[in-house]
């Protein structure tokens, strides 16, 4: 199986634009790793020795300002984009109240509504202030992104050093009267001046030092971007790991490749989109991988990472569950409150269809649980039926999150509260008031959200066995330690032809065949033998 790209010139030379920047709501409040040099994994960056890029070029740094000079066009790139707007085209989105839609003016179940929660400072319980804020892990350096004003005022509010320097890192002072990110040379171990003439194209550290901290700590949000993956062994992530270390020594951006400083793909629980460009396993691998034909027959319904991720969290916990109603707890490393959360390693993933699109709950609307009297956040579209559709696996995240007993809809909260205090009402009574909403006191909802695993690849001697989803002691498959099969909808038909499915063709033979054999073997009479096709016995046909 070949672990290197094999992509067009044209992506290829895309890639060299990248940027890379989570889209997150970062309130993590740790210093952040500096990792070492990898060889050929992505890693690196800017030394400070004054020996790299843009040694000599100038002598003083004033933040953005000073690379406008040379890269105004660059800027104008990173603009519109989804790491500097926090929106993005929400062509996938069903049921889209705007055409672009992304975290800002979304609310989540981690830390809930960046909005109310942009830039500021908080005092621990130490006395120490600190940053807090979601757009910690913004490309901005503290205001809010203007959609359409493009002059120098916004442009120098674009923070080039948050991608294109590993070392980097920010504090927030106030600056001309208003809150501003600015260098935290201290924590950098370098001045801005050597941050600024040491700048590299995004490397998979700088991606990290946002995406592995996202929701709160590291792993806590998406549950396969971890620490770990700053120098990662072959069977942590086959891709990320480094040809020494038995991988394909890929970066971040050697799969999100993107141009005009645009990043490729969408996750199942991300609103916008920055580009139509998608990242699929096709782009290194071929559509039949397998030595196996049998193997190869399930690429049409069963995308590569559900065999290949068999298990998430691998090495950091990741939040599972997320409940407001809760007392916070104080984290003894940072000081601070924290909601009360469930945290696991080893994860086996849970498995739906998906085509594409995906479906929100969308901030001021009214709340509806589902059948399970859960809100769905976030979660995919897609059935056995779609053309396209193929099962992917995912990290269900369930939350309890405070809602209006009145219009049902699900209310934000001020963290920097909350962090400070543990004062959850006073929190939400604040959040409320922030958005200029009636206050008519609180409940509690139960939420859940799905999201995609797409990294934490596993080398194929660790990937999933046959047994591992079938399993033929169980009749017909409907379900197994691993997978529901009956719920993703491949259960059989009662009745075929007015009788009994297996008696509309003959009399009935369940009986004559060892139950440790009985799904093989029925598929081999009636598929290979026969050359049936699904819908024969199911209620959806063969995929193309």
């Amino acid at each position: 199986m070949t672990l290197h790209p094999n992509r067009s010139a044209k992506r290829r030379e895309s890639r060299s634009t990248g940027l890379v920047l989570a889209v997150a709501c970062l309130v993590a409040l740790a210093p952040l790793p500096v990792a070492a040099d990898d060889d050929d994994g992505g890693s690196g960056g800017g030394s400070g020795s004054g020996s790299e890029s843009h040694a000599g070029r100038f002598s003083t740094y004033e933040g953005t300002k000073t690379c406008l000079a040379c890269h105004r066009a660059e800027a104008l790139e990173v603009h519109p984009t989804s790491h500097y707007q926090w929106k993005g085209d929400a062509r996938d989105v069903v049921g889209a109240l705007s055409p672009q839609a992304g975290k800002l003016g979304g609310i989540n179940d981690f830390c809930i509504y960046p909005d109310v929660n942009w830039i500021g400072t908080m005092t621990n319980a130490a006395g120490k202030v600190v940053p807090g804020g979601c757009a910690r892990c913004h490309t901005g350096a503290g205001r809010k992104p203007s959609p359409t004003v493009t002059d120098d005022t916004e442009l120098e509010n674009i923070d080039c050093l948050m991608c294109h320097q590993d070392r980097y890192k920010r504090k927030v002072e106030v600056v001309n009267g208003e809150m501003r990110f600015v260098p935290d040379e201290a924590a950098m171990g370098m001045t801005a001046l050597q941050a600024a003439q040491t700048v590299t194209k995004p490397t998979k550290d700088a991606c990290l030092n946002c995406h592995e901290r996202s929701g709160g700590g590291p792993n806590f949000k998406r549950g396969d971007l971890e620490p770990a993956h700053r120098n990662p062994t072959a069977s942590f992530d086959v891709h990320m790991a480094s040809t020494s270390q038995g991988g394909a020594g890929l970066s971040c951006l050697s799969c999100h490749e993107g141009g005009d400083h645009r990043i490729a793909g969408r996750g199942i629980d991300l609103m916008g989109r920055d580009t139509t460009l998608g990242v699929t396993c096709t782009q290194c691998h071929s559509r039949a991988p397998h030595d196996e034909s049998r193997l190869n027959r399930h690429t049409a319904r069963v995308n590569c990472n559900v065999c290949h991720i068999p298990y998430y969290a691998k090495v950091a916990e990741t939040d599972m569950d997320r409940d407001y109603s809760a007392p916070p707890v104080l984290d003894p490393a940072t000081g601070l409150y924290e909601p009360f959360m469930v945290r696991r390693t080893n994860v086996v993933p849970e498995y739906r269809f998906w085509n594409g699109k995906s479906t929100f709950y969308q901030f001021g609307q009214a709340a509806v649980p589902g059948a399970n009297g859960r809100v769905l956040m976030a979660g995919p579209v897609g059935s056995v039926n779609d053309a396209g559709a193929k099962i992917q696996p995912l990290k269900v995240h369930l939350g309890r999150q405070p809602i209006d007993p009145v219009t049902r809809q699900l209310l934000p909260l001020k963290m920097g509260i909350l962090f400070q205090t543990g004062d959850v009402p006073k929190a939400v009574e604040e959040g409320v008031k922030a958005v200029g909403w009636a206050w008519n006191g609180y409940q509690f909802q139960e939420t859940e959200r799905f999201m995609g695993l797409f990294h934490e690849v596993a080398p194929s001697d660790d990937a999933l066995s046959c047994a591992s989803c079938h399993s033929d002691k169980v009749k017909f498959q409907l379900s197994t330690s691993r997978i529901d099969f009956a719920a993703l909808g491949y259960q059989p038909k009662a009745t075929r032809n007015g009788k009994p499915l297996c008696a509309s063709c003959h009399r009935d033979k369940t009986n004559e065949w060892n139950g440790d054999v009985f799904f093989s073997k029925v598929h081999a009479k009636h598929v290979d033998d026969k050359k049936l096709d699904c819908s024969s016995c199911h209620g959806f046909r063969k995929a193309a």
